[in-house]
Order: structure tokens, then sequence, then C-alpha cells
């Protein structure tokens, strides 16, 4: 195979929060709207999750980008937007789940993802408080699918309904055994029996769609009939014969990656809040806008399934929309450019990210990962993420390898690899062996990347790197402040300094500092939060351009 490899230098442009790589954060955020907060029911359900997962509440008015700065500066790792179904109704779900896109990848300067997110709603309050108190951990050992694809091989046991030759069926035993059987013309009612039996974990669906039905066969009716949603209720309606409720209990996830409209929650008759309610999906996954492409919904597959339990649904959710944007970085060959920038910010996660719903492994995984980490010098870490193939495969995705300890303020340099194309960030790196035109793989093949990261206060020899002021701490004291606190801050050359507050919309609400010329080493500023309501700012400090946040609790 025609390799080209890249020598690739890459400085990591984010706001330094110190000089030496940490471990990845454990922060949870919790972004919501007034309405919801002084809603005494969905208040319960908000702080419910605020206890479970030790999370700060973030407010927004009329827009999810009122909330960056805030964000920006408590740098979570997971975003989960709580919204009243009214709420979501009223912001557009379509443009809603856009905007959390979007934002989620605007808190630092890169051009990549940085939290995990999801939508916690419902057709009910209810509805998402079941959500909060399921058990974090779900392995998915059944899956039921109704796709032009067949996936039985990754799973314990499962059934598979061909979308496309009626009456082709096959099933897979717990013995592993897959099986071929003749099923009615219409498998409808067989559809609605085998999820109400609360066996099914997983269920995959493909096909016409819109906000409130999908039509069971591709691409015409043929002698199939329709799922349906109303109210909160799903059924499947048979072509011929009575309609079918869908009332399961046991917790499972929904993703329909070659469905248009599932998962756009565009009125209380929507997908959505039905199978959230009857059907007691935990996670959704799902297109807002009629698909074409299916770049960012299929190819999530590629992490979830392939890797078994390597990734959780949410992290895999994650991978397939970097590895769109990755794609489109880098304008790899064949890969349509068109379906990636139209895939990039229309397909919606519901349910809480934090979720560890997984593959129950039962085969290998495509490939074998390692990362190896060497640490003996603070001053420079080097890197090695490597993949070794289990299978044959004539194609392969961008390999996605999350990073344990954050890359800030510094300079990455990749050293050697046979990859095509790298992408380092501050926590996960992603390459791809395959372009275009490739060759298959063999099993056994492996491919590497070996990269080196080098402090930006010290080079290599452990001489300054540069001239250019460098912030190397700041913290405050006391936090959770009441009335005053004190920040403490240095930078190692002398830099006109300047100091601002701001609130939870970003809004500047007092500067210490401003415009101080002041010498190298350590000081301190004052900050009075007497007249401050209580609540999460950001303490934002410019030191000859460095740059550096810190997030402040005042409490009453």
């Amino acid at each position: 195979m025609n390799k080209l490899i890249f020598l690739l230098l890459i400085v990591v442009l984010l706001a330094p929060r110190s000089a030496y790589p940490s471990l990845t954060n454990n922060n949870y955020a919790i972004v919501t709207n007034a309405s919801a907060l002084n809603d005494t029911v969905w208040f319960r359900v908000i702080d419910s999750l605020r206890s479970k997962r030790n999370a700060v509440i973030l407010e927004y008015d009329t827009s999810l980008f009122e909330a960056k700065a805030a964000l920006a500066a408590f740098d979570p790792h997971w975003v989960c937007f709580v919204m009243r179904p009214q709420d979501m109704i009223a912001y557009g779900s379509e443009q809603f789940v856009r905007d959390a896109s979007q934002l989620t990848r605007q808190l630092d300067t890169d051009s990549y993802g940085d939290a995990l997110w999801g939508i916690l709603t419902g057709y009910n309050a209810a509805d998402a408080m079941r959500i909060i108190k399921t058990p974090d951990s779900l392995a998915l050992h059944s899956i039921l699918l109704k796709t032009a694809g067949e996936w039985l091989q990754w799973f314990e046991t499962g059934n598979y309904f061909s979308e496309t030759d009626t009456r082709a069926f096959w099933y897979k035993n717990q013995g592993g055994n897959t099986d071929t059987l003749d099923e009615p013309a219409d498998c409808t009612d067989t559809l609605v029996s085998i999820l109400n039996s609360n066996r099914v974990d997983l269920m995959v669906s493909s096909g016409h769609a819109n906000v409130n039905v999908w039509q069971l066969h591709y691409p015409n009716v043929d002698s199939e009939g329709w799922f349906q949603s109303n109210n909160g209720a799903l059924w499947g309606s048979p072509s011929v014969g009575a309609a079918q409720p869908v009332s399961t209990t046991n917790p499972k996830v929904y993703w329909a990656p070659g469905n248009c409209l599932i998962g756009d929650f565009a009125d209380e008759n929507s997908m959505v809040p039905a199978w959230i309610h009857s059907a007691n999906a935990v996670q959704i996954c799902g297109y807002t806008t009629e698909t074409a492409y299916g770049e960012m919904g299929w190819g999530l597959e590629r992490y979830f399934e392939e890797l078994q339990d390597r990734y959780s649904f949410s992290e895999s959710f994650f991978a397939s929309n970097q590895a769109v944007l990755f794609d489109i970085d880098h304008a790899t060959p064949g890969q349509d450019q068109v379906g990636l920038q139209y895939d990039r910010d229309v397909v919606a996660l519901y349910g809480d990210p934090k979720m560890e719903a997984r593959v129950f492994k039962t085969a290998e995984p495509m490939y074998d990962q390692s990362l190896t980490i060497d640490s003996s010098n603070p001053h420079q870490i080097h890197l090695r993420a490597a993949i070794k193939l289990n299978y044959d495969a004539g194609y392969l995705h961008p390999v996605f390898q999350p990073l344990p300890i954050s890359l800030r303020s510094g300079v990455v340099a990749v050293d050697s690899t046979n990859a095509h194309t790298v992408t380092v960030t501050d926590d996960f790196i992603m390459y791809r062996p395959w372009w275009g035109g490739d060759s298959t793989f063999s099993k056994g093949a492996q491919y590497y990347v070996a990269f080196t990261w080098t402090s930006a206060q010290a080079g290599v020899n452990g001489s300054s790197a540069s001239s250019i002021s460098r912030l190397s701490s700041l913290t405050v004291f006391p936090n959770p402040v009441s009335t005053s606190a004190t920040l403490q801050y240095s930078h190692d050359v002398e830099s006109t300094v300047s100091i601002s507050i701001c609130d939870a919309l970003g809004r500047i609400v007092a500067r210490p500092v401003v415009g101080e010329m002041e010498s190298s080493g350590s000081h301190e500023a004052s900050i009075d939060t007497k007249e401050l309501p209580p609540g999460l700012y950001s303490c934002g400090l410019n030191a000859g351009g460095a740059e550096m946040f810190a997030k402040i609790v005042v409490v009453r």
C-alpha cells in the first residue's frame, strides 16, 4: 500500500491550566434554562442529576451560546443539556442540536470536540428522572436489527430483519449459532413482540421515516407496516390488522443511523419522547434532518460495535463526530465531503452522556489498541499509539485514541507514523490508516503514531522555549467564596496584566486588574464578591497575551 508519511508539528493552542500535562478531568456540567429551574418538578430532575454527578449548573436564557464562557472556564468532560419537552420544542430541536454540537467544540481553540454531550429530556419529568436512576453500567447483550446491515456477529444474541427483503430473518442464540428463517411478509407484530419481551438491549433501525413514523420496508411500503408515535405512546401498525402497543420496562439504547428525522423532537407526538416513555430508551441517537449520507450515523458502528466494549455509546458518538471533523479537516480522499459537512451537526444524542452503555464483549475487536507513555522527563513526554488488526478488512475508519493526560500549554511533534494523516488535540489523538484507493488490510497489520509533547515553559534542554509570557499558576482562595477572595498567579516575564470576572452568561461583572505592568514572578489580586449573586463565575487572567482561567463559586 502506498503510504504518505507526515511529520507534523502541532501547537496545542489552549488556555494553559498548568505547565505540564495533567490527568484528564472529571468535570460534569448541566446546562439548562430558567424555565426548567423554576419548574418545581423539573428542578428535582436537575438537582438529582447534579447530586449524582457532582455537577455544576449553568443557565442560559435564549441561546446555548450564552453559557460558552462559563463552560470554557469550567472545562467539563461531560455536558448534559437538561430540557423540558416544551422548551425543546420551542427552541427547535434541529437548531438545538446544531448549537449543542458547535458549542461543545468551541471551548478551546482547536476545531474538535471538547466534551461528551447529551440531551436529558422525556415525554415528562418522570422519564428524565428514570434515566437518572438507571444504573450507569448497561451491558448490551442482545440486539434487534431492522436495517440493511447484518451485525449479529458482534453481539451475544439478536434478531436481524432485512429492511429490503421481505421474509428474510436471521437470529443468533446464546450458543453463538446464527440461523435463517422465513417470517410473515409483514414483521410488524413480530418486532413489537420481541421488544415487549424485555430482552432487547439495543434497537437499530434504518429506512424512510419522519418525526412520528417509521416505514419498516425500504424503499417502498411493500407488505409491511409502520412504527408510529403519538403523545408519548409507541406502537406498531401492521399493513393489515390492529395496532400493537410497545411497552417495555428494561433499559435500552435506540440507534437510528439510517432514518431521517427520528432524532427531531419536533412536538409531543415525536418518536424521541415515545421511545423514552413507552420503550424505556435511556439513550437515543438519530438524525434531526433528512439524511442521504449517513457519515455520522453509520460511522458510530466502527467504534461501538466493531471495537466491542472498548467505548461506551456516548464515547462512540463523540468519536464518530470527531472522525467527521477529521475527514473534513484533512479532505480525506474517498470520503464524501458534501456528506461530511451535512452530517457534522445534525445527529442528536439523548440521555446522560456519562452513562456506560457498552456492547457485551462476544468477539475479538476489529483491532487491538495500545498507548504507551514515557514521562520520565516531565518537560518532554513521549507517546506512542498503535493498533493491530484481528481481521482482514477492506476499510478502516480513523482510529480514535483518548489520552489519559491532557496536553496543554506545550508543543506536540509527530516523530514518526505509517498512517496517512494525524491530528493530536489536548485530550485525544486521531489517525487514519486508510485512504480512497488503498488496498485491503490483512489480519496482523499494525499502524502507529509516535509523538512528543514538549513543555511550553522549557525547551528540550530545559531552556526557555520563548520570551512570550507564560502563566505557570492560578489559584483562588477561598473557593467557594462569600464576600472576598484572593487570586494568586505567576508569569515568567514582565507583562501587561488584566483580570476579568465573567458570569455564567459570559458578561464581565468585575475587572480587579486593568492593564497593569507587572514584573515576572508571583502576584496577588483581591476579588470583591459581596455584590455578586450566588453562582458560577469565570476568572480570566491575561498576561502579555497568555491566558489562564479559573472557576469561582460564589455562595451565601
